[in-house]
């Protein structure tokens, strides 16, 4: 029936069984063997088996157990199945959907394996490459579907190959016939989401750092794709792939611009009322939908997937929520969520109401992915081409180096030189979160020599090292202090010369520490006192780093004796533990007002450091001042920063 396609609605009897591959059996959370009901479960048999935890035992955990499930346990239908509810809310179907004849275009290069299902556009289908072997996954788009026009469209599609990131499952192959599109990409072993989405039930449940894993891997590929102007727009659980079964297993997300392309205004991706919209986008009329599809909405479904994921059920929608009522079975859904909340930890549930709060005020990806529920988390590079025998080693020469790194930019960054870089990061970053992409980093440096007395001005590839040196995580993202950091890094690079393809990071320490004793040590170079360190800190530089890049370097010396002296075996002692204090890269907990921790204390962006950076020109009359005139300044200045 050409052009009423109910993409959401599938008839069990129009829909190919997939071949049934042999699943891990659940564990129940008494521990005895699977019920019947379990084996006999449809449901069970639907995904792949379950992929492990970093532990090396299975994510599907269990809950604390006892004689009875506690008093208003939420029930499998009522948690775990959200998918399985959307359905059953929907319409009963009125048609039959046709499954697409073979399209001579795709069989040419690729053969048919079997069906998967239905997406809103249409078919999705396993295939192998007739090349290579390699099997993939072909998203079938009915042209009649498809609300983008133009000839731009399918060379649109075809950008979407150059989209690449770890944490993405990139479009491998487009190809097009008289009625449809076939978008080819890599078919994930680890199945996706939306299989442990419907495990969960009141006996299995997902272990909580796994979740907080995936989540933290969809959030890096959401906050490189932001960067590059490129938006999902129906982000779910079944868009989040797993790469293996193994329990080093990366989510990998699929379908990042495509719906955009295919899609402009919404028209038939919002036709299926996802619990993982953003209800703002469902009650906006067309006009306004296409300006709010973007990246407040892919966060609110990231949140809405991990709540989905923690607790068994996506947010409620807000028409069910409005009002006062004393039906029963509303506050019984509520005990239940509570319950489900209660064996999760604050932070998980500080990072779901902080990423599904109000569009106006919630927080961008790469903001999101500093927050403290995932934290202790990173995307480091391959340890075996940085030639490191554990996670640790590389965790404590990283953060050592950027240590000494930002130490140093007080005594060999110039002033004027870091006022007009940071002026240039403030008006580089659009959605003022504070964090520039590294593409926008690299702009940042070229052309600048910001430390004094450098040789030359770095070039790409000292730029490009350098960033990566001081991306800890592999987030992407950076704010001042780390690109300040970074101008650092490439005259150290500049001093080394050649240093392979990969940069040694104890290399790069042992040159920093040098550069460190240099430029701050006594009399005879071996020696720093804390005393001494502690003046030299607040140079013009270092009060800038303070005011606009975040940093408190009292805190980066916090236990340290104030009139100590310490040597270069001392320093690496001291600093050998230290994960960030002092810097952005550290987070003390999560916001009480809806903020980031870290925009908490840096408003937005640069936006106090500028605040406080001003108000010392405007009231910097020392004693000649009276209190009462400090006063009167501040608030003009206060009513300028109001209404600028």
């Amino acid at each position: 029936v050409e052009g009423l396609l109910p993409p959401h609605i599938v008839p069990a009897a129009a829909m190919p069984a997939p071949p049934k591959p042999s699943p891990t059996p659940l564990q129940p959370r008494d521990g005895g063997s699977p019920t019947a009901s379990q084996r006999s479960s449809p449901k069970a048999h639907r995904s792949p088996s379950s992929p492990k935890s970093p532990t090396g035992s299975s994510p599907m955990s269990r809950r604390p157990s006892g004689a009875l499930p506690p008093p208003g346990s939420p029930s499998a239908a009522e948690r775990g199945q959200p998918r399985a509810k959307a359905q059953a809310a929907a319409p009963p179907p009125t048609m039959v959907i046709m499954e697409p004849a073979r399209s001579e275009v795709l069989l040419r290069k690729y053969t048919f394996e079997h069906d998967l299902g239905t997406w809103p556009f249409g078919f999705t289908q396993v295939v192998k490459d007739r090349q290579s072997g390699d099997i993939k996954t072909c998203k079938i788009a009915a042209k009649h579907l498809v609300r983008g026009r133009g000839a731009q469209l399918v060379p649109r599609l075809h950008q979407l190959k150059y989209l690449r990131h770890r944490c993405l499952s990139p479009v491998f192959d487009i190809l097009e016939d008289e009625g449809n599109y076939y978008i080819i990409s890599d078919r994930c072993i680890g199945g996706d989401l939306g299989d442990w989405v419907d495990h969960l039930d009141e006996a299995d449940w997902l272990e909580e750092s796994t979740i907080a894993t995936y989540i933290f891997h969809t959030l890096a590929a959401m906050a490189h794709c932001h960067s590059e102007g490129v938006f999902h727009g129906d982000l779910g659980p079944s868009s989040i792939a797993l790469s293996s079964k193994l329990p080093h297993a990366m989510a990998l997300v699929s379908d990042f611009g495509l719906v955009f392309i295919l899609d402009p205004l919404g028209e038939v991706v919002l036709k299926s009322q996802s619990p993982y919209q953003d209800p703002d986008v469902l009650q906006t009329g067309a006009a306004t939908r296409v300006a709010s599809r973007g990246a407040a909405a892919d966060v609110f479904s990231i949140g809405a997937v991990a709540r989905s994921l923690l607790v068994g059920r996506p947010p409620p929608d807000p028409k069910e929520d409005a009002g006062w009522t004393l039906n029963p079975s509303r506050f019984l859904k509520r005990a239940k969520e509570e319950e489900a909340w209660s064996e999760r930890s604050h932070m998980s549930r500080d990072f779901v109401q902080w990423a599904t709060q109000s569009a106006a005020s919630r927080p961008t990806a790469a903001d999101l992915l500093r927050h403290p529920w995932l934290q202790g988390l990173l995307l480091a590079p391959s340890l075996k081409q940085l030639g490191r025998e554990s996670v640790e080693e590389f965790l404590r020469s990283s953060y050592l180096a950027y240590a000494l790194c930002v130490l140093l930019v007080p005594g060999v960054v110039g002033g004027q030189e870091f006022y007009a870089m940071a002026m240039q990061f403030a008006e580089l970053d659009e959605d003022r979160d504070g964090l520039i992409s590294k593409k926008v980093a690299r702009r940042l440096l070229q052309g600048r020599p910001l430390v004094l007395g450098a040789a030359r001005v770095p070039n790409e590839a000292e730029i490009e090292a350098a960033l990566g040196c001081v991306d800890i995580r592999g987030l992407g993202v950076l704010d001042l202090c780390s690109v300040a950091a970074a101008a650092v890094v490439t005259a150290l690079l500049q001093k080394l010369g050649k240093w392979g393809k990969h940069v040694d990071l104890e290399l790069v320490v042992q040159h920093a520490m040098q550069w460190f004793f240099g430029v701050y040590g006594m009399n005879d170079k071996r020696l720093v006192g804390m005393a001494d360190l502690g003046t030299r800190m607040y140079s013009h530089t270092g009060q800038f780093m303070e005011q606009l890049a975040g940093v408190q370097y009292a805190d980066m010396f916090a236990g340290l004796d104030a009139d100590a002296e310490l040597d270069h075996a001392q320093i690496m002692v001291e600093f050998s533990e230290w994960r960030g204090q002092g810097t952005p890269l550290h987070s003390e907990g999560p916001s009480r007002n809806g903020r980031s921790p870290v925009r908490s204390a840096q408003r937005s962006g640069l936006e106090a450091g500028i605040s406080a950076f001003m108000e010392t020109l405007l009231l910097g009359c020392g004693g000649m001042c009276s209190e009462q005139q400090r006063d009167h300044r501040r608030g003009r200045f206060d009513l300028v920063l109001t209404e600028g």
